[in-house]
């Protein structure tokens, strides 16, 4: 049970630290145009 809570909370870090720049980005671009 705990590997599973461990490998889930890995996998939405990731996923959050994927998607936050991503956002950033797009907004910025999105300012500039």
């Amino acid at each position: 049970m705990d590997t599973h809570i461990v490998l889930y909370f890995i996998a939405a870090s990731v996923l959050l630290t994927l998607a936050l720049p991503h956002k950033a980005y797009r907004m910025a671009a999105k300012r500039e145009l």
